[in-house]
């Protein structure tokens, strides 16, 4: 698919002086041309607090852009934050519950059938925790939210 991107508000009130006729034109990241497919309400800043990004392009992208080695296919190297919605009556203990189930039965197949003693406690240890999304994700809230307990 050819590259597109949807560009914030504020990109395009201050690249494109809030241009009506902007879908469809191209802006240059890292080398690679985009093409504008929409632009984001005023109020959606995206899921970063203290850095709005200006884009938010498709996950195969990301080689081109950050013009590094893709991250997609390493198993072991963890650059994303998922964020989802719970069903209607199900807690956030009952899915984190059944996401570290799945978690360790991905582990287990994974690692296949000569599966040591050693793994096997690395994958029972292995756990995915699930927070509140409402605030959005900030790496230094994440970084200081525990020593300001602590005060």
């Amino acid at each position: 698919a050819p590259p597109v991107a949807v560009i914030s508000y504020n990109f395009w009130r201050d690249r494109f002086n809030l241009d009506r006729l902007v879908n469809g034109k191209l802006v240059n990241l890292n080398g690679t041309v985009f093409t504008i497919v929409g632009v984001a309400q005023r109020e959606f800043f995206g899921e970063r607090v203290q850095s709005p990004p200006d884009f938010w392009l498709p996950l195969a992208r990301q080689p081109e852009v950050m013009q590094r080695q893709s991250l997609l296919p390493q198993r072991d190297h963890y650059w994303l934050n998922l964020i989802g919605r719970l069903k209607p009556g199900i807690t956030r203990e009952q899915a984190q519950a059944t996401l570290n189930t799945q978690l360790h039965q991905f582990y287990t197949a994974q690692a296949g059938p000569q599966l040591s003693p050693e793994r096997l406690k690395e994958i029972h240890q292995a756990h995915i925790e699930l927070k509140s999304g409402a605030r959005g994700i900030s790496w230094m809230r994440f970084v200081y939210s525990e020593p300001l307990h602590l005060l």
